[in-house]
């Protein structure tokens, strides 16, 4: 099964940056990961908490200061990994992903984070962006799976506030 769709001539193609091979990489594994690492990754990003403290507003939850802690985090990671690819002038897509993403939108979340890690990894530094967003970018799919590239130091540690977020749900 081929990564990405034929294109027609007509249609732009896009660039994966000089990380190109192991976002590659990183898409084929997790089409070859064991069911209970795709579950080890959807609670890495734990999407069902998100889902319930943010998009339903349910301020209850004894962890919910920690989870919109964490998707805050998340998300200004994102947006300076953005802003740095903005600045370098590079996009990042894929046309059409392997049929397993789309059976597990939770671990796409953790698989969606690292490749996008990867494509601004040689722009740690730049625009705001820092090695800390690039570890919370990539810190789930390091955590679970391992490495994603062999410059990289040790797996971040599962940050203290979502050790027990998990231990409390």
């Amino acid at each position: 099964m081929p990564l990405f769709k034929s294109r027609k001539a007509d249609t732009p193609t896009f660039d994966l940056g000089p990380e190109a091979e192991h976002i590659k990489q990183l898409v084929h594994a997790f089409d070859q990961l064991p069911e209970f690492q795709v579950d080890s990754l959807a609670a890495q990003t734990l999407d069902a908490e998100r889902a319930a403290v943010i998009d339903q507003a349910d301020t209850n939850l004894p962890y919910a200061d920690a989870v919109r802690d964490y998707a805050g985090t998340t998300g200004d990671a994102l947006w300076r990994a953005r802003d740095a690819a903005d600045e370098a002038g590079t996009v990042h897509t894929f046309n059409r992903l392997p049929d397993r993403f789309a059976k597990n939108p939770k671990a796409l979340t953790a698989a969606a984070l690292a490749a996008r890690g990867l494509f601004t990894r040689n722009l740690i530094g730049t625009a705001g962006y820092t090695q800390d967003d690039y570890d919370t970018l990539t810190g789930p799919w390091r955590r679970v799976v391992g490495s994603i590239h062999p410059a990289d130091p040790d797996a971040p540690t599962t940050p203290d506030h979502l050790t027990r977020v998990w231990a409390d749900a």
